[in-house]
């Protein structure tokens, strides 16, 4: 294809690309052979020839096209190209010989070929040498897009062999084709610079327990070829490709231990870093579980919170594991302020937090950027290898559901998921493995899982929980099954508010065999008539059985759920039945799902690992209920900062926020009225994020 040539403005790019025949060229030096391809026109600027003017440096243009040639390359599995000094010399200076002598060739009228012009620019490596020229193309598209559809010229931006390229772009007026394009190909980086290298701690801190990843991050402007990772001078691993990582089992060992990596680029260059770490792999008193962590899916922020209150005992030595690796390690001070690591890029669970004493422990999750969720570590006392949600849902349009199984143990164990009934998942799972299954088109309830150490074995304790996404994902949700040991007939909430949003009591009769139970619920003292038997100041669950009413107009609180047998008394504890139950509440564009709190579980102390009612968008109130007979004193302190205290009278609640306070832990505490005997409440903290609601319920510690 010969040069279009115009009377248009010579700045224009008006199909300017000149092609000759693709060749090879031999030469042997040194016993080598090297072999010089040739492709798109550009010729050599001679030295005996019209010199440019002195080098300068890249334009925007010219560094444009360096991005476009690197992308091309590595969507087609080649290596990055760095830029030469030399090879930008020998194209820049043929560039501008071309339009200033106005000829268009890789030769120059005097017959200097490509090849020693760059050699004469400095360029003298024993190593494959390629060169593409074009004429009259002003922006690095389009000279990229012409070479791109040429198949000569793009063997040469695509070619194996080639590490290092100089790129020269000369406008000269009163030339044929105005801008003129040299691009030089070259086997050899002329790097001078060493890569980067560094060794972070590989648990946040100086303290490493259990496996962890000992990871070196490196960077060079030419490439990492490899990275050797030592432990105590002896070399575990040797990476040629990120990530750079060993997983390192401290098991057994103790004291100080000397990490170290060296990085090494094309060019033979060196560079290392080191760290040193303390094993310290202690004996935990205490775990918590979670089943899920995800600071992978985009959009998605997820921390582990760990506060040591203050009046507790002394220090607690805590750690973080994710699966199989432990990700933090910290000496939690008694009173300080949350620790809240997040570890970028981890996805996957169970999550396990180990510590010598009780402390307070949450998972912090924004969905999107947008949707927050905590939840509340499961304090490994309650794990259960039984439990159940009044409900599930994967047929709503927008909704989707996932029931997480985790297996904490040392041994597989064998599962099975059944919803109203109906077995929907089963299976074997590895320890600190999990499982995440959906069902499309399902809907309904009660949920159930269970899990034996083998089909047909005995008991196996897991964690499990549902998570929701509703909205088309607009909205995030968890909720941590409720244990069978803890099925209950009488469950308490703080609050019911049918007003600003929308509010569902979900009932659920777990008995799929015998049994029709009848259930009351109360809001703020008032018995709630079932809306749809405006007759009926109750609820009748046959077996297997669930309900969902919600009340108009209606706000306030405490709630309570009573159930007992039909055609029974609640007055009579022998009547008592245990159901599931739960409130769900759609409050703007969040969805929420809270489950009940057993009235055998309410304690006169709860914890919560954080407040902040100072952050833009956030919203936050500490919600504590009397549901006692008796009036009670309560006390409500953040960071050990009593800021509120007073009496709540049989039946009544309080609903505070503190305007510009922010930290953790925050406690809620009640007693009998002018005792110091403590007085079980029921407590929670709502939050409004940007319109996103959250509700946590209180952490008991001892």
């Amino acid at each position: 294809m010969l040069p279009v040539k115009s009377t248009l403005a010579k700045t224009l790019p008006w199909g300017t690309l000149k092609m000759s025949e693709p060749f090879i060229k031999i030469y042997s030096s040194k016993n080598r052979i090297m072999v010089f391809m040739t492709v798109l026109f550009v010729a050599m600027l001679a030295t005996i020839l019209i010199a440019a003017p002195a080098a300068y440096a890249y334009d925007n243009e010219e560094l444009a096209f360096l991005t476009l040639i690197n992308n091309h390359r590595q969507a087609n599995g080649r290596g990055p190209l760095t830029l030469s000094t030399s090879l930008y010399n020998a194209s820049e200076d043929h560039s501008y010989d071309m339009g200033a002598r106005n000829y268009f060739s890789h030769n120059t009228p005097e017959g200097v070929t490509p090849w020693d012009r760059i050699r004469a620019a400095g360029y003298t490596y024993n190593t494959w040498l390629g060169e593409n020229i074009a004429a009259g193309y002003g922006t690095a598209q389009t000279v990229y897009n012409a070479w791109l559809n040429s198949p000569g010229h793009n063997d040469n931006m695509l070619g194996a062999n080639f590490r290092a390229i100089g790129i020269g772009r000369v406008y000269v007026g009163g030339s044929t084709y105005g801008w003129y394009w040299t691009t030089d190909f070259g086997g050899v980086s002329e790097d001078s610079t060493p890569p980067s290298v560094s060794v972070p701690q590989p648990t946040g801190s100086s303290k490493v327990s259990g496996v962890v990843a000992f990871t070196a991050n490196a960077w060079d402007n030419v490439g990492v070829t490899k990275v050797d990772l030592y432990i105590d001078g002896s070399l575990v691993s040797s990476d040629s490709s990120a990530p750079y990582s060993y997983n390192w089992d401290t098991t057994g060992l103790q004291g100080s231990h000397a990490l170290r990596a060296v990085a090494w680029d094309s060019a033979e260059l060196t560079a290392e870093a080191s760290t040193v770490v303390t094993v310290d792999n202690f004996t935990p008193t205490k775990r918590y579980y979670f089943t899920w962590y995800d600071q992978y899916s985009p959009g998605t922020y997820d921390w582990v919170l760990m506060v040591n209150p203050a009046g507790r005992p002394g220090a607690a030595r805590t750690s973080v594991k994710i699966g199989q690796l432990t990700y933090a390690d910290r000496d939690l001070a008694v009173g300080a302020p949350a620790e809240s690591p997040m570890f970028p890029g981890v996805v996957g669970g169970p999550v396990t937090v180990s510590t010598t004493q009780p402390i307070v422990v949450s998972q912090r999750i924004l969905w999107g950027g947008k949707s927050l969720e905590e939840v509340m570590g499961i304090d490994e006392a309650r794990l259960s290898d039984h439990y159940y949600w009044p409900w599930y849902d994967q047929k709503t349009r927008g909704t989707l559901d996932w029931v997480l199984v985790a297996n904490p143990n040392a041994d597989p164990i064998y599962y099975e998921i059944k919803i109203a009934g109906v077995l929907r998942d089963s299976g074997t799972i590895n320890a600190n493995e999990k499982v995440t299954p959906s069902f499309n088109g399902i809907g309904g309830g009660p949920v159930e899982v269970q899990a034996w150490t083998q089909r047909g074995g005995s008991a196996a304790k897991v964690i499990s929980s549902q998570r929701v996404l509703m909205g088309n994902g607009a909205a995030f949700n968890e909720v941590p099954g409720i244990p069978a040991a803890e099925l209950s007939s009488n469950y308490e909430w703080t609050w019911y508010d049918n007003v600003d949003g929308m509010n569902w009591v979900l009932i659920a009769n777990p008995d799929t065999a015998t049994e029709t139970i009848r259930a009351e619920i109360w809001i703020g003292g008032r018995q709630m008539k079932d809306p749809d038997n405006p007759g009926r100041d109750y609820f009748i669950l046959t077996p297997g059985q669930m309900v969902t009413p919600r009340f108009a107009s209606t706000k306030g609180g405490p709630v309570e759920v009573r159930s007992y047998v039909n055609g029974g008394s609640w007055q009579n504890v022998n009547d008592h039945r245990q159901v599931l139950a739960s409130q769900r509440i759609l409050w703007g564009p969040s969805f929420e799902e809270v489950p009940g709190y057993p009235v055998e579980r309410l304690n006169s102390s709860y914890y919560w690992s954080w407040y902040d009612q100072r952050s833009p968008g956030s919203l936050n109130w500490v919600l504590v209920a009397n549901q006692n007979n008796y009036e009670v004193d309560y006390s409500i302190e953040v960071g050990g900062t009593v800021y509120q205290k007073g009496k709540l009278a049989a039946g009544a609640k309080v609903t505070p926020s503190f305007g510009g306070v922010m930290g953790g832990s925050v406690k809620v505490e009640a007693w009998t009225s002018g005792t110091l005997t403590p007085a079980p409440v029921m407590a929670s903290q709502r939050v409004l994020w940007n319109g996103y609601f959250n509700e946590a319920l209180g952490t008991v510690l001892d």
